[in-house]
C-alpha cells in the first residue's frame, strides 16, 4: 500500500533510530579500513623491502599481487559484517552490538543469510559475490568523481535487501530454496 512521503523520514525522526544507524555505519568504517589495512601488511612490506638496494627482484613483483589480495580479503572481512545494516533496517529494535554480531555469526535469525541452504546457494560467499560484483561500478564512478554513486550505491542496497529477503522467502517457502529471481 503506498505510504504517504512524510513516513520516508519517519525513522530519521527517532534520534535513537538514527544514533544507531550512524553508530553502525562508523563501526562499519572503521572496521572496512582496519582489515584492509591489516590484509594489506604483506603486500606493504615486500613493497618496502623490494625498494631497498640489493634486494631480490622478486619481492618488487610479488608485492602488488600480495597488496591486491589483502585488498580483497579486507574487503571480505568487512562483508561479513555488511549483513549487519539489512538487520537494523528490518528490526529497529536491536542494539548496534547485536546487530554486529547477528551480522557475523551464523544464526539463525540471519534467515538464510550466511547458512547453507543448498550446496553453492544461501552462503556469505554468495553475498560476497553480490557485493563484489559492483566494483566495477564503484571504480567507473570513482573515475567520474563519484558522480554515479547517486545511481551505483542506492542500487547495491537494494540489490542487497532483494537478495537477502530472497533468501528469507526461500528458506520459508515448502519446497526449499528457488533463487530464480537473483
Amino acid at each position: 500500500e503506498p505510504l504517504p512521503f512524510r513516513s520516508l523520514f519517519s525513522w530519521y525522526l527517532d534520534l535513537r533510530l538514527t544514533g544507531r544507524a550512524v553508530a553502525l555505519q562508523l563501526l562499519l568504517s572503521v572496521w572496512r579500513t582496519a582489515t584492509s589495512l591489516v590484509c594489506m601488511i604483506p603486500g606493504l612490506v615486500c613493497t618496502i623491502l623490494g625498494s631497498q638496494s640489493g634486494a631480490p627482484d622478486f619481492l618488487v613483483l610479488l608485492a602488488l599481487p600480495l597488496t591486491l589480495l589483502g585488498s580483497l580479503a579486507g574487503y571480505f572481512c568487512y562483508v561479513r559484517l555488511l549483513p549487519a545494516q539489512y538487520l537494523l533496517a528490518r528490526s529497529p529494535e536491536l542494539g548496534v552490538g547485536q546487530a554486529l554480531s547477528q551480522g557475523f555469526a551464523r544464526n539463525p535469525q540471519l534467515s538464510g543469510m550466511l547458512q547453507r541452504q543448498r550446496p553453492g546457494l544461501g552462503s556469505g560467499r554468495d553475498f560476497f559475490l553480490l557485493q563484489l560484483s559492483f566494483l566495477v561500478w564503484h571504480l567507473v564512478s570513482l573515475m567520474l568523481y563519484q558522480v554515479l554513486d547517486l545511481y551505483v550505491v542506492p542500487y547495491q542496497h537494494m540489490a542487497s535487501m532483494l537478495f537477502l529477503t530472497a533468501l528469507d522467502t526461500a528458506r520459508e517457502a515448502p519446497g526449499g530454496p528457488d533463487l530464480t529471481l537473483l
